[in-house]
């Protein structure tokens, strides 16, 4: 009698994954579990320094929100989940977050949606490695621009795609582009604390 394969189907079903991770907060990469562990306190203090310059500029524009350490998972239509991130920081642009708002309870659990711009914090235990296969899985995922800021080297990557990011350092001006026009910080500001 021969053996057949059985097939793995990478991740877990959205109650499982809610569950859990209420137990214990985790990153799903390609149905992989990655366990969060606590930030220290340099992270701390660069993540609300640019969620509250975002939030300052977005207070005089209606283009969208933004969020702290809330986390997204997107669903097929079985309602399974293959990937679930937790940005440092994350923005949602008005257009797909009103009617997103719309949608009975939205508030609660994670996000159903992508934001549209995901901002890590690199920490020094953090593997290069490990901060590309975010930002690819942030990508693959929907996110129009992903910005990786680096306290070490004081830079910032930002990517549009894993191929040609573009690294701007301490001394250059970070600007919101498309997705936040007029939005513009001096990178060393966000290493101000």
């Amino acid at each position: 009698m021969e053996a057949q394969a059985v097939a793995i189907r990478p991740g877990m079903a959205f109650d499982e994954y809610w569950q859990r991770f209420q137990e214990q907060p985790f990153e799903l990469i390609n149905g992989e579990v990655n366990l969060l562990s606590p930030n220290e306190i340099q992270h701390n203090l660069i993540s609300f320094q640019i969620a509250l310059l975002i939030r300052e500029f977005l207070k005089t524009t209606s283009l969208g929100s933004v969020f702290m350490e809330t986390p997204f998972a997107l669903t097929n239509s079985a309602n399974w989940v293959k990937d679930s991130l937790v940005p440092d920081v994350m923005f949602i642009a008005a257009e797909r977050l009103t009617p997103y708002q719309q949608t009975p309870n939205w508030y609660h659990g994670p996000f159903r949606i992508a934001p549209d711009l995901a901002i890590e914090i690199v920490s020094p235990n953090d593997r290069p490695k490990v901060v590309l296969e975010k930002v690819i899985a942030y990508l693959n995922n929907g996110v129009n621009v992903v910005w990786v800021i680096d306290p070490k080297r004081r830079t910032v990557g930002i990517y549009t795609d894993v191929e040609q990011p573009v690294i701007i350092n301490a001394d250059q001006t970070l600007s919101g582009g498309d997705l936040l026009p007029g939005f513009e910080v001096p990178v060393h500001k966000l290493f101000e604390y």
